[in-house]
């Protein structure tokens, strides 16, 4: 099997010649880049310089996807409005929300994911990978959901303080996010894109209660899912809250749920004949344990949730940019080695 079938083959609850190895933004990207003789900076505003960086990735970590945009969360926050700092070597940051003031909502509009802030460029690098390795690769777009929208143009303090005090006009910011992931979306299966993966990271105990959750973010996400399944794309939802609403999110019938947090063994068993399970390595011990540690956490996962296919191993969410390609490659190492069916 190649890259493509054997993702497939998870996504349809199906086991493939082995488990697929699931690669998330640019985990360990420094390596990368220090490779191509690059900076983030250098790269990551232009899309072929984003596409040339995840074919690199691909050919050093030997995953079985490519991805873009990467792991920044603002793409669709600038788009919307709000204001960006370029970093050399790490992913720009907010340094000026959009709506500051209730009013601020009047001036939002639904982006042309063609013409406005970086969203053109990240669909033509995602274009260039569909072309580049297409036909035998998942090719994965990423977009962050209506929720973490909303903290991009909003921030997250205001928000919480807006769900007690001014729900309305938050729900108003809502309909523009959820609009905009979906026109996204869109723009993403015309270039031949076959699964996004949606950010979904807020939707968590840490950050609100259920009740709040299903009223902010799983209600537009669900909006979102279903418009984007229409067009044809597979959908992963990722969350990476320290105490996830899976149930929550698993009932939106994603086609693949990925988590950071929780007993995937666990969630396996409870749900792994409703969706394709993807993750949970921790991703944040690979920068500082050794080879022989993050083989051991992969070996764990892979055993916990192998079991009649409809597994992917991954982290649970991006391996930070500055861990050694030598930790990155031990994930490769052990889906070989323990993950064949």
């Amino acid at each position: 099997m190649n890259s493509l079938e054997r993702f497939q083959a998870a996504m349809n609850l199906e086991g493939p010649d082995r488990v697929p190895l699931g690669y998330l933004y640019l985990g360990g990207g420094h390596s990368v880049l220090n490779e191509l003789g690059v900076s983030m900076k250098d790269v990551y505003y232009d899309a072929q310089g984003i596409a040339r960086t995840q074919l690199k990735a691909k050919e050093m970590f030997g995953h079985d996807n490519v991805m873009s945009p990467w792991g920044c969360i603002t793409v669709e926050a600038e788009a919307l409005g709000s204001k960006i700092e370029k970093r050399e070597m790490d992913y720009p940051k907010i340094v000026e929300h959009a709506v500051k003031e209730p009013s601020d909502v009047d001036d939002l509009e639904v982006p042309d994911p063609l013409k406005v802030g970086r969203m053109p460029i990240a669909i033509e690098s995602l274009r260039m990978l569909v072309d580049a390795v297409g036909r035998d690769t998942a090719v994965v777009g990423f977009i962050s959901s209506p929720f973490t929208i909303l903290d991009g143009i909003r921030g997250l303090d205001e928000v919480a303080r807006d769900m007690l005090v001014s729900s309305d006009f938050l729900k108003k910011i809502l309909e523009i996010a959820t609009d905009t992931c979906i026109e996204y979306g869109k723009s993403m299966a015309d270039v031949g894109v076959n699964t996004v993966l949606i950010k979904d990271g807020f939707a968590g105990a840490d950050v609100m209660s259920r009740e709040h959750c299903s009223e902010f973010d799983i209600k537009y996400l669900k909006s979102v899912v279903e418009s984007l399944q229409k067009q044809g794309l597979k959908i992963i939802i990722g969350n990476v809250s320290g105490n996830p609403y899976l149930d929550m999110q698993i009932a939106l019938d994603p086609d693949v749920i990925c988590f950071a947090s929780g007993g995937i063994g666990e969630v396996k068993e409870r749900f792994g004949n409703e969706v394709c399970i993807m993750g949970n390595v921790d991703q944040t011990k690979i920068p500082f344990k050794d080879k022989k540690y993050v083989e051991e956490e992969a070996k764990s996962c892979i055993e916990k949730a192998k079991g009649g296919g409809g597994y992917i191993l991954s982290t649970g969410c991006e391996i930070p940019l500055d861990a050694p390609a030598r930790n990155v490659e031990q994930l490769l190492s052990a889906v070989k080695r323990y993950g064949v069916y």
